[in-house]
C-alpha cells in the first residue's frame, strides 16, 4: 500500500471542502479545503471519510456536496488554478 500526503490550504468553488473519493484515482479519498474549520469539522469529516472507505458509503453524513467530482480535472501545467 501507497500512501500519500499532501497538505494545502485553498479554498474551492463555492468554499466548500472536498471531501470523497478522488475521480480517476483507485483507493484514493481527500479531506481537505475546511479552511478555519478544519478542527472543528475534523472528527465529523474523519468519521465520514472512514465510512465511505470502509463501508463503501457514509452513513452519518451526506458528502454529495463535498464531492470532489464536483471540479474540473487539474491540469498541473496551467497556471490559472493558483490562487492569487
Amino acid at each position: 500500500m501507497k500512501t500519500l500526503t499532501f497538505v494545502a490550504r485553498r479554498r474551492f468553488a463555492g468554499r466548500t471542502a472536498l471531501i470523497g473519493r478522488v475521480p480517476g484515482i483507485e483507493g484514493a479519498y481527500v479531506a481537505t479545503g475546511h479552511s478555519v474549520w478544519g478542527v472543528l469539522n475534523g472528527p465529523a469529516t474523519g468519521e465520514a471519510l472512514a465510512e465511505l472507505i470502509v463501508d463503501g458509503a457514509a452513513l452519518t453524513t451526506d458528502l454529495r456536496p463535498f464531492d470532489p467530482g464536483r471540479l474540473r480535472p487539474l491540469d498541473p501545467l496551467e497556471r490559472s488554478w493558483v490562487e492569487r
